[in-house]
C-alpha cells in the first residue's frame, strides 16, 4: 500500500457518496427517533429536574429560578444553565411546549448520529463509520433519554461536537481550532458539570501529547482562554447573586451526600446483592430538604449545599473502607449493562425489556473491548484519546458522586465508535489514526 493511501482523509468517499450516506442516516434517524418520541410522548409532560420550570421563568420573567408562576422568583444555581437556556430561547418568549422539546431533541439526535459517522471517517473507519452511526441511532439509552425532559440528549450532542473539534486540534495544531474546542467543551460543562473534568483532562493532554513545541503554548492558551470566556457569564452571574463565583451548580453537595451517607453505606453492608437503595432514606441535613423550592433566598441555597457537602465528607471520614467500596459500586452502576429493577413488582414486558437492554450492552461492550485492543499501541498518537479522556472524566466524577446507567449517555457515541472498530477489520485504520506521528 502506497504512502498516498495512508494519509488521513484519502479514503473518504466523494461528495455524492457523503451526501447520500448522510441523507440516509438522517432519514433513518427522523423515522426511528420520531417513532420513539411519538410512542413516549407522555413522558415529556413530566419535569423531574425542573428544567421546563426554569426555562419558563427565563422566558416569561427573565429570572433563572425554580419558583412556581404564582410565587416570587428567587435566583437559583441548582441546575446547570445551558439546557434551560436553549429551551427558553427556542420557546420565543412563550411557555415551553412538548412539541418544542421533541423537535429540539430530534434535531440533536440527528446531529449526533451524523457526527458519529463523520468522526468514524476522520478516525480511519471505513464501513465501520456507518455501523457506529447506526449503533448510536438504535442505542436504547439514547432513544429513551430523547423522550425525557432532561439534559442527556443535549450533553451527548455537545460531547460529539467536542470530539469533532478536538480532532481538528489533533490534525492542525492551530490556535483557532483549539479556541473552538475549548469553547465547545466549556459549553458541554454548562450542560453537564461533570464534563468540566473532561475540559481539564483535555487541557492537560494538549500539554502532554506530541504537538510541535512552537504551537503547544498558543494551542493550550487559546483552549483555556476561550473555555474560560464561555464559563465566565455563568460564574459572574453567580458571584453577583450568591456572592460566590460558582463555576458549576449548587447541586453538587446533594449528589455527593446522596452517594455518601450513613443510610447508603449501611445498605451496602447488609442489603442483599442487587437490591436498590431508596433515595428517600437520605438523612436530613438539619431541617432542610435536598431540593430548593424556588422560594428560598440565594444564601439559603448555598447554606444547604454546604451542609450536604459537610455531611457527605463527615460520612466518608468516619468509614473510609466503606467509602472505597462504595466508589467501586458507583463505577459498577455507571457501567451497568441493564437498568435496575425499579419496582418490587414488574411486568413480564418490563423484565424482558430490561434483559434485552442488557444483551445489547453486553454485545456493544464486547466489541468495544475489541476496539480498545486494536488501538492499544496508538491511543496517545490518535484522536481516539479524546474519547478515552471523556470516559475517564465521567467515570472519575461518578465514582464519588451519585451514579447510574443514565449518566454515561454522553459518551455513548464514542463507545459505539469503539464497538464498530472492534467489529470490523480494516488495516487502513491503524495508519490513518496516527495523526500525531512524527510531530
Amino acid at each position: 500500500m502506497s504512502a498516498a493511501h495512508l494519509r488521513p482523509g484519502t479514503s473518504l468517499p466523494n461528495q455524492r457518496e457523503w451526501l447520500g450516506t448522510l441523507l440516509a442516516l438522517m432519514l433513518l434517524a427522523v423515522a426511528l427517533r420520531g417513532a420513539v418520541g411519538w410512542a413516549l410522548a407522555q413522558e415529556l409532560d413530566r419535569d423531574p429536574d425542573s428544567y421546563r420550570l426554569i426555562a419558563n421563568n427565563l422566558a416569561e420573567r427573565g429570572v433563572y429560578s425554580t419558583a412556581p408562576p404564582d410565587e416570587i422568583a428567587h435566583p437559583t444555581a441548582y441546575r446547570p444553565p445551558l439546557y434551560p437556556l436553549v429551551l427558553a430561547g427556542c420557546s420565543l418568549g412563550k411557555t415551553v411546549s412538548n412539541r418544542t422539546v421533541g423537535f429540539l431533541h430530534l434535531l440533536m439526535g440527528i446531529t449526533t448520529v451524523g457526527l458519529t459517522w463523520f468522526l468514524g471517517r476522520r478516525w480511519g473507519l471505513s464501513r465501520g463509520a456507518l455501523l457506529a452511526a447506526v449503533l448510536v441511532l438504535c442505542d436504547p439509552l439514547l432513544l429513551y433519554q430523547s423522550s425525557l425532559l432532561m439534559s442527556e440528549t443535549l450533553a451527548t450532542c455537545l460531547v460529539t461536537i467536542g470530539l469533532v473539534a478536538l480532532t481538528r486540534v489533533s490534525q492542525t495544531h492551530t490556535w483557532q481550532s483549539a479556541a473552538a474546542a475549548g469553547a465547545l467543551l466549556a459549553l458541554s460543562a454548562l450542560c453537564r458539570p461533570a464534563l468540566l473534568v473532561w475540559f481539564m483532562f483535555s487541557a492537560a493532554a494538549l500539554w502532554i501529547l506530541p504537538i510541535p513545541r512552537r504551537q503547544k503554548c498558543t494551542t493550550i492558551a487559546a483552549f483555556g482562554l476561550c473555555g474560560a470566556l464561555v464559563l465566565a457569564p455563568w460564574v459572574i452571574r453567580n458571584a453577583l447573586q450568591f456572592k460566590r463565583p460558582i463555576v458549576t451548580t449548587t447541586h453538587g453537595g446533594y449528589t455527593l451526600h446522596l452517594a455518601n451517607n450513613t443510610s447508603f453505606y449501611r445498605h451496602l453492608q447488609v442489603a442483599p446483592w442487587g437490591e436498590v437503595w431508596d433515595a428517600s432514606r437520605l438523612p436530613e441535613t438539619i431541617d432542610q430538604p435536598g431540593h430548593p423550592t424556588g422560594l428560598d433566598a440565594p444564601g439559603t441555597e448555598l447554606d444547604r449545599d454546604r451542609r450536604h457537602y459537610q455531611s457527605a465528607l463527615s460520612t466518608i471520614r468516619a468509614a473510609p473502607r466503606v467509602f472505597a467500596w462504595s466508589c467501586l459500586v458507583r463505577i459498577g452502576r455507571f457501567w451497568r449493562l441493564a437498568p435496575h429493577q425499579t419496582a418490587a413488582e414488574e411486568s413480564r414486558r418490563q423484565r424482558w425489556l430490561r434483559h434485552g437492554i442488557g444483551v445489547w450492552y453486553t454485545v456493544l461492550f464486547g466489541f468495544a473491548a475489541g476496539g480498545i485492543w486494536k488501538l492499544r499501541s496508538v491511543f496517545w498518537r490518535s484522536p481516539w484519546i479524546w474519547g478515552v479522556l471523556a470516559i475517564a472524566a465521567l467515570t472519575a466524577v461518578h465514582a464519588l458522586y451519585w451514579s447510574n446507567l443514565r449518566m454515561r449517555a454522553p459518551v455513548t457515541p464514542f463507545l459505539c465508535l469503539l464497538a464498530a472498530l472492534g467489529a470490523t477489520a480494516d488495516r487502513l485504520l491503524m495508519n490513518e489514526c496516527k495523526v500525531f506521528a512524527g510531530k
